[in-house]
């Protein structure tokens, strides 16, 4: 029911304290002497546009003062009811169109540009593009030039000429002074925003909607239209690169499961997935304003292609062709539209209070009053249910189009990672989830759904994604470390060349995946492994990981060298070392394997490396000297030697060889060279990463004697030479690795025999208490959890 400017009036001093200002400033308005409205908002928007001045200042104020005039004009004929919606935002379009075409000619102006800027143009997109504006919208647009038609001035930074002229638009309407702001802008919906300037070439968009363009990008773009600027130049470009890019002449089923995931991450559970008025967020929460663009957005982008009555850019246009096509019955398509005026009328009232960019119902019910009050509704319950039932509806209709589809929701609230900056409510989801680092999760998720990494550059990866995106997010959450196993999580997914078979083994086990976020977050070391090579994931789902090689005393064999060279054996060492030590931390971290039983694996693994490298090494020095006979052995000391290793010790070894009754002296050049490819086999990196830390200082002489030993001279140094402490250390001495069992036979005898001739009690007793001693004053503890 339609009511006076008077009676108008009066509710707007009664609920809105913005239009009350307004009403003080304009007393004409206030006391209706001004009559014709429509007449009044022309003759401004003329005025704007014909302004002449060349001061900053001046056209600021003016284009202030002749908004707040307007956004008064506009609001009274609304709550009388004497415009419609579709005039409403029209109007407030219009406006911004005015204000944004004399904020581009002043800055054309003052950069130095002839004449209207030739090849320069804006492309308003959204709801600025389909001439929905509301009270307190953004205006998304995008500047271009045609670098073909454009005429620079004369400088040396054309670039720079091209961004100070955008920034000195911006500044013109966005800046807030003491008469406010004229509208805030929004440029981020600009080709990859990211690495682009605020103006972008024409070519360069061309390339990026080509080859990067995103599905939730075509849905924006379906409300493209030319605001400002050179026509001509801006409608070429919609027709020959934006049509192009948003309409498919083929169905475009990747389309719709982009489209249905971006709905899916603003509904929610905690917040937007309860319909009641109060505190429902009308353009956000289920049933609003979004779902009704969506709904009509997705059958567009599918549809549209191949039917051009429906590329409309105003959502009631697009309903109403869509029936006309027979997609949706009549009674949908007019319930629909008659559903979007209803909460776009709502939208309006509850910015039009205080001018605020707010889209909710207010929870209290005395500020509620004052948006039914504004919607002509005199009792609170009746609004209320008004609100609820259209809301419903809405929700119904939209799941009734995809029945099937998931909802991308947590307990906490929403989880949206479209557009191009961080979503308020998600950065508090996260927040809430123990993140630290909220906005750069924000980013990098926004970045894989956008399919801007190798793992997600196909739809169907994206979509797995989405659907996992709140359990992954949750996991990181419950592992204690939320930062810490999303960011290492992150290095291992953004190192996969595909993610499709990740994530669809994360959706069929959600247990596998909280064992692969829990070890990255306590295990670093383990993380990197994985981040470096995504393939031991593998190993995760392999039967005996659950228990790991619980057999520790079965062996776990040798890796025969006869076909493979050095470096083959070296890489093929270092995969299967890599994949063992991530298996083994798992299981104890996991508690399926203990800490002596995990040690003695890690024990029995590099022994097998050792006696892989020792075989490989001897068959890459024979190819360049004569094998002049003889045995060699690895003896392992230190944890190794104990059995006590974990995954990041060294080798403590010494490699001793037996040249009885051959050339002794051809015989040490040999093992040397022998020990040297086989300390660098052991130790050095490769194409498949490193491997062990190796220590040769606990062979006879140290670091001062030879890096190899004949037999005998190993036994005639601990016969004369040895200390306590190198006793000590051969305590652990055992055999590790060998060419020959008689050998090694021979050798561990022999370790045996010598450990009882270290000396009378007293004297290692003494020698043990200065080590002691020499050891507190030259390595003190630093602190109480020094172990």
């Amino acid at each position: 029911m339609a009511l006076t400017l008077q009676d108008a009036r009066e509710l707007a001093v009664q609920n809105s304290p913005y239009l009350t200002q307004l009403l003080v400033e304009n007393p004409d308005i206030a006391t209706g002497a001004l009559t014709d409205v429509t007449g009044e908002l022309e003759r401004i928007q003329t005025s704007i546009q014909g302004e002449n001045t060349s001061d900053t200042q001046e056209l600021m104020e003016l284009l202030r003062g002749v908004k707040r005039r307007a956004h008064l004009l506009i609001a009274l004929m609304d709550i009388a009811r004497l415009w419609d919606c579709t005039q409403v935002t029209r109007h407030l379009t219009q406006l911004a169109d005015s204000a944004l075409q004399t904020a581009l000619s002043f800055a054309l102006k003052e950069a130095g540009f002839e004449g209207d800027g030739a090849g320069i143009f804006v492309i308003a997109v959204g709801k600025y593009g389909a001439f929905e504006l509301n009270y307190s919208s953004d205006i998304d647009f995008m500047v271009f030039y045609d670098p073909d038609v454009v005429t620079l001035p004369q400088t040396r930074k054309p670039q720079l000429v091209l961004i100070r002229l955008v920034q000195k638009m911006v500044k013109l309407l966005d800046q807030i002074t003491h008469s406010g702001y004229v509208f805030r802008c929004d440029l981020r919906l600009r080709p990859d925003p990211r690495s682009n300037a605020v103006m972008v070439s024409t070519s360069s968009a061309e390339r990026y909607y080509e080859s990067l363009g995103q599905n939730w990008e075509r849905a924006a773009m379906i409300k493209a239209r030319v605001c400002a600027g050179d026509q001509a130049c801006g409608q070429a470009f919609i027709d020959e690169t934006l049509k192009h890019f948003i309409w498919r002449r083929s169905l475009d089923f990747a389309a719709i499961a982009d489209i249905q995931a971006m709905k899916r991450q603003i509904n929610s559970a905690g917040g937007h997935t309860d319909i009641q008025a109060a505190g429902h967020n009308l353009k956000l929460g289920r049933g609003g304003i979004r779902e009704i663009e969506f709904y009509t957005q997705t059958q567009q982008l599918i549809l549209g292609g191949r039917r051009p009555a429906l590329r409309k850019i105003r959502t009631d246009a697009a309903l109403m062709e869509l029936q006309i096509a027979g997609f949706i019955k009549e009674s949908q398509a007019h319930q629909l539209i008659a559903d979007y005026e209803f909460l776009r009328s709502l939208e309006h009232r509850a910015q039009m209070i205080d001018d605020a960019q707010t889209h909710l119902c207010p929870v209290d019910p005395g500020e509620r009053l004052k948006l039914a009050k504004l919607a002509n509704y005199d009792a609170l319950s009746v609004f209320d249910a008004h609100v609820q039932a259209c809301l419903t509806r809405v929700n119904m209709a939209y799941m009734s189009l995809y029945p099937d589809a998931p909802s991308l929701a947590s307990d906490q609230g929403s989880l949206s990672f479209t557009g191009v900056s961080p979503d308020p409510e998600t950065l508090e989801v996260l927040v809430s989830f123990g993140f630290t680092r909220a906005s750069e999760v924000w980013v990098l998720m926004s970045g894989w759904l956008g399919g801007r990494i190798a793992a997600t550059r196909t739809a169907r990866a994206r979509e797995s994604l989405t659907r996992l995106a709140p359990s992954l997010l949750l996991t990181c959450s419950q592992s204690g470390m939320p930062d810490d196993a999303f960011f290492r999580f992150a290095e291992f997914f953004e190192g996969l060349s595909g993610g499709v078979s990740v994530l669809a083994l994360f959706e069929r086990q959600p247990k596998l995946m909280k064992d692969c976020l829990d070890l990255m977050a306590q295990a670093p070391r383990l993380a990197g492994v994985l981040s470096s090579q995504p393939e031991i994931i593998d190993a995760l789902i392999d039967p005996d990981f659950e228990t790991p090689l619980q057999d520790a005393d079965g062996g776990l064999g040798r890796h025969s060298t006869d076909e493979q060279d050095l470096e083959e054996a070296m890489n093929a060492v270092r995969r299967r070392v890599r994949e063992q030590h991530f298996q083994y931390g798992a299981g104890v971290l996991r508690g399926a394997l203990s800490h002596d039983k995990a040690s003695s694996l890690i024990t029995r693994l590099a022994d097998e490396s050792v006696q892989t490298l020792l075989q490989a090494a001897i068959k890459d020095v024979e190819r360049r000297l004569e094998r002049p006979g003889g045995q060699a052995a690895v003896l392992a000391m230190g944890k190794m030697g104990g059995h006590e290793m974990t995954i990041g010790s060294d080798l403590d070894i010494m490699v001793i060889y037996d040249s009885r009754g051959h050339d002794q002296q051809a015989a040490h050049v040999f093992y040397t060279k022998v020990t040297q490819r086989l300390i660098s086999a052991l130790s050095a990196p490769t194409q498949e990463g490193g491997l062990y830390e190796v220590d040769m200082a606990l062979r006879p002489s140290g670091s001062a004697g030879p890096i190899t030993v004949s037999f005998a001279a190993f036994e005639r140094y601990y016969a004369s030479k040895a200390w306590v402490w190198e006793f000590m250390a051969l305590t652990r001495g055992r055999v590790c690795a060998s060419t020959d069992e008689a050998f090694q036979n021979r050798l561990t005898a022999s370790v045996e025999a010598i450990l009882p001739c270290a000396g009378s009690t007293a004297k290692i007793k003494a020698d043990v208490l200065n080590m002691r001693l020499r050891l507190e004053r030259d390595k003190p503890p630093r602190g109480l959890w020094d172990v």
